[in-house]
């Protein structure tokens, strides 16, 4: 009987264990404004950040925390071989140093990756650490770094802080796009309708040199028949020719 009472509570575990991870994989699925953001930040059409190399997730890490208000922020992974384990350096708002390291690999980085940049931190006198990785981090990292003064990014946070900072410019972006069409059909019709006006302002001038020519040579018949002028009928037919 006791066995048996067990079985509920497994079977109750296991469900609320599967709704957990039915939830993270879908907050693990880029929303349209994520990957909109995303797009607009890099220049590049891309959804998720472990599609960026690596280099290109540095310099994404830099232009986030000089938007997020930090000061004197430089991209010192630039030159890979003097970074010193800091791919972004910066002065936060009290004028303290703040570091960020970016590692770009599909597997999740571990704890000893996060001691060495805890040594890292104080070579630099940094009072925060900031470490991207696209990849995740193991259960240890995370540990780890909650009792160091670092924060975490892995992909699914690197896409909402991106969306924080440059969603309304991917907005505007967007309805730039969309107005695009229709400004092109309006300058379209307008040059449609400068065309027309051109043809017809050309049509009416020839209708009017026409008939000038017709009035002419009715006047000078007239003339011509009542003797006021001398004019012979090779005159009129070289006027009508003109």
């Amino acid at each position: 009987m006791q066995s048996q009472g067990m079985y509920p509570k497994l079977m109750t575990r296991r469900k609320d264990a599967s709704i957990f991870e039915m939830i993270d994989s879908l907050r693990a699925i880029p929303t349209a404004s994520q990957a909109a953001s995303l797009s607009q930040a890099t220049g590049i059409a891309i959804q998720r950040s472990d599609e960026l190399r690596p280099r290109e997730l540095e310099e994404l890490a830099a232009a986030v925390f000089a938007r997020l208000g930090g000061r004197n922020v430089k991209h010192t992974g630039a030159h890979a071989s003097t970074d010193g384990g800091v791919d972004v350096w910066m002065l936060n708002a009290r004028g303290d140093v703040e570091i960020v390291q970016c590692k770009q690999i599909r597997a999740r980085v571990n704890r000893t990756e996060m001691v060495s940049f805890a040594k890292t931190m104080r070579r630099q006198h940094a009072v925060k650490g900031h470490y991207w990785a696209p990849g995740d981090f193991t259960r240890p990292a995370r540990e780890f770094a909650a009792s160091h003064d670092m924060q975490l990014y892995s992909d699914r946070r690197i896409r909402e802080v991106v969306d924080k900072v440059f969603h309304e410019e991917a907005e505007a972006a967007i309805r730039t796009d969309e107005q695009r069409p229709a400004t092109a059909a309006a300058t379209a019709a307008i040059l449609a309708h400068d065309r027309a006006r051109r043809s017809r302002n050309a049509a009416n001038l020839t209708t009017a040199i026409f008939l000038a020519g017709i009035l002419c040579v009715v006047l000078a018949a007239l003339a011509l028949s009542y003797g006021l002028v001398a004019v012979t009928p090779g005159d009129l037919l070289k006027l009508f020719a003109r």
